[in-house]
């Protein structure tokens, strides 16, 4: 952009906005004392789950009347990555919910990085919240350093204490640490990437507008592992695989799997099998029909409850119609991942299939939504509600979710075939 383009003055209602906003990320910072760094696209979902998941999240009373409770006040907007502030009434209750998210295999492979600020935390900001320098940011992690309690009442011998910064944006850090040799003249503390005593988080809310620092004794590189998505079990086959087993924790509070043990399933549009593997592992139906015309993967067809019919859904479901013999042989359970362009064709396949008696009474369901047409949240939340009207007539205990291992064009609906 040419120099005379690139310097014109900026206007004041964007220099005012930029001003409210970082304001706003100010007042978040100092209630806050715990951060999760999540990708953009899921600021919602994680909330939502933080917010109402009893796994992850429950307010309660102790004997002596204190309340312990976790409440998400807000977020960051930046394009890719985002913070949520939350505040947790007590550090067991924080450690309590980092615990829950960690454990969460759904939620872990998606969460960034996550922070525990102490009460000793400082936030720094010019006094009109515009820009402050990463200079100043220096000069206030050597006070916080100076200062901080977690040394000084502990009695540590300065020349013992390694930091080691954590920051986001991680290039922040390179930054901070060349300002730090600059202005530290005395060397009065040492850097060290390894074998920290003490970990210095530096988190920037806006670009170079405000930022926190905190101050923590190291007990580890990192007590979780976050974003190991490609790295754990439960998704050895495909990471789809995780959308099914997060429906059986969330749907009817995680009890259904203990309701379909020993049903027969189908999976629709299986391939490479990671939802027929959990129906075998994890629910231990009796038989999986896995539907696919592609293959699937060797450690599913070894598998002695599944049996892969490598067909469209369409004709698997002719021909599973007519070789049923008695009720034990008809479906208690229903799902489909399929790649279909229309939302309608996964529903019309569901539907067919009760059509011709292969589902029994009261048989579950679980279908993924797809929309290839539009990218508006409004308008896919829009057509999958449509969707669900739909199964009224035939279905009961129906609920819609934006599943946090759903792409942003996908919704999941889970139900039951009336038993009537």
């Amino acid at each position: 952009e040419p120099a005379h383009l690139s310097e014109r003055p900026r206007r004041k209602q964007d220099v005012e906005k930029e001003k409210a906003e970082v304001a706003r990320l100010v007042d978040l910072a100092r209630r806050c004392n715990v951060i999760v760094q999540v990708p953009t696209t899921h600021v919602g979902r994680i909330t939502d789950y933080v917010q109402k998941s009893s796994d992850a999240i429950g307010t309660s009373t102790s004997e002596s009347g204190t309340t312990y409770e976790v409440r998400v006040l807000g977020s960051s907007n930046r394009k890719d990555e985002s913070l949520l502030f939350v505040h947790c009434s007590c550090p067991t209750v924080a450690q309590e919910l980092l615990r829950s998210l960690a454990n969460t295999a759904y939620i872990s492979r998606i969460i960034k990085k996550t922070y525990v600020l102490g009460d000793g935390k400082r936030i720094v900001c010019s006094s009109d919240a515009t820009l402050c320098t990463i200079d100043s940011v220096a000069s206030e992690a050597l006070e916080l350093v100076a200062k901080s309690e977690t040394i000084t009442r502990n009695g540590a011998d300065p020349t013992a204490i390694r930091i080691r910064i954590s920051s986001f944006p991680p290039n922040v850090a390179q930054k901070l640490i060349s300002s730090i040799e600059e202005v530290d003249v005395d060397n009065t503390i040492s850097l060290s990437p390894t074998k920290a005593s003490h970990t210095l988080s530096v988190i920037e809310l806006a670009s170079g507008g405000a930022y926190i620092l905190d101050l923590s004794q190291d007990i580890g590189t990192d007590d979780y592992s976050w974003g190991t998505a490609s790295t754990t079990k439960s998704d050895r086959i495909c990471r789809a695989q995780h959308k099914i087993a997060e429906v059986f924790h969330r749907y009817r509070g995680g009890m259904l799997i203990n309701e379909l043990q020993g049903c027969v399933a189908i999976d629709c549009g299986s391939s490479p099998g990671g939802w027929s593997l959990f129906l075998a592992e994890q629910v231990k139906c009796r038989r999986i029909h896995s539907v696919d015309p592609a293959e699937l993967a060797q450690e599913v067809i070894d598998r002695e409850a599944v049996s892969h019919l490598q067909m469209t859904i369409e004709k698997a479901i002719d021909t599973l119609s007519q070789s049923l013999v008695d009720e034990n042989d008809k479906i208690g359970l229903f799902v489909s991942d399929m790649c279909l362009h229309d939302m309608p064709e996964q529903v019309d396949r569901l539907l067919e299939a009760r059509e011709k008696g292969l589902l029994c009474k009261g048989a579950y369901f679980i279908l993924t939504l797809k929309n290839v047409r539009s990218k508006a949240k409004a308008t896919i939340d829009q057509r999958a509600a449509e969707q669900a009207k739909r199964l009224e007539p035939i279905a009961e205990e129906i609920d819609m979710l934006f599943l946090i291992s759903n792409k942003p064009s996908e919704r999941t609906i889970v139900g039951r075939v009336c038993r009537q």
